[in-house]
């Protein structure tokens, strides 16, 4: 529906797990020969109390690998705005495919986003247990300023990497559907 309303881009983010939706990478990528879609594949991360990457995980270089089979990627030059999507298109594709290296290259250095949870909490990193306070500030009428302020201590608790690679992650509070993942 939102094809059809003229909505441009529209990405549809697909976690690889092995033995769950690991057969299914190469239709998903397909996609972007129909559609003018962004498919970005992104590495699972162990977030919250989830048991799903519990197996061998699947990483970028594996799905890029296996979609591969599709044609020859080229790959697609990055705005300012793009974030952590190495981004690809197949040749004679109307979409293009990406894939964020979270665990097998982790791009916290060069990372250009905050997270809005479902609770009004503004997060400087997915993978960070700080947190701000926005909803009560905006609800209470904070001015521009304070709002502006808030933002940037956000900005400021942006760490400059995470340990998920390592064997035995900090865990992060919270589960993915709330964080805004």
């Amino acid at each position: 529906m939102a094809y059809d309303m003229g909505f441009h881009p529209i990405k549809i983010n697909v976690v690889a797990l092995n033995g769950i939706n690991d057969e299914e990478l190469t239709q998903m990528a397909r996609l972007s020969f129909d559609y003018p879609f962004h498919i970005r594949f992104i590495e699972y991360m162990p977030i919250g109390e989830s048991r799903m990457g519990n197996g061998p995980l699947l990483l970028a270089p594996e799905i890029k690998k296996r979609i591969s089979a599709l044609g020859k990627m080229v790959p697609v030059q990055n705005s300012e705005n793009d974030g952590p999507a190495q981004r690809y298109q197949f040749e004679g594709a109307r979409g293009e495919v990406g894939f964020i290296h979270a665990l097998s290259h982790h791009f916290c250095d060069s990372c250009n986003r905050l997270r809005l949870t479902s609770s009004g909490m503004l997060r400087p990193c997915l993978l960070s247990n700080h947190q701000e306070d926005l909803k009560g500030p905006l609800r209470a009428g904070c001015s521009d300023e304070e709002l502006a302020e808030i933002f940037f201590n956000a900005v400021r608790h942006k760490p400059s990497d995470h340990n998920l690679a390592v064997q035995n992650p900090s865990g992060v509070c919270g589960q993915m559907r709330a964080i805004g993942g």
